[in-house]
């Protein structure tokens, strides 16, 4: 889940602490597991911000190798 920039922090650690119960709930894993969803362990809004920067530069590098323009 994605926040709008300039969030503030006590707004982002409350969503991360809902989301990180939500997704340990074992109704929503046996839910995400029988949609064919891949259970990944919760990461801090920190983590999931290096995450995001790490998978960005990996696809725009794909992208330029390919030769795909930005739209």
């Amino acid at each position: 889940m994605l926040a709008p920039a300039r969030t503030p922090e006590p707004v982002v650690k409350r969503l991360n602490e809902e989301l990180v119960a939500i997704m340990n709930a074992p109704a929503m894993k046996e839910r995400l597991l029988k949609a064919g969803l891949e259970v990944v362990p919760p990461h801090s809004p920190e983590q999931f911000a290096k995450f995001l920067q790490t998978d960005m530069a990996r696809w725009q590098a794909a992208a330029t190798a390919a030769k795909i323009p930005k739209e």
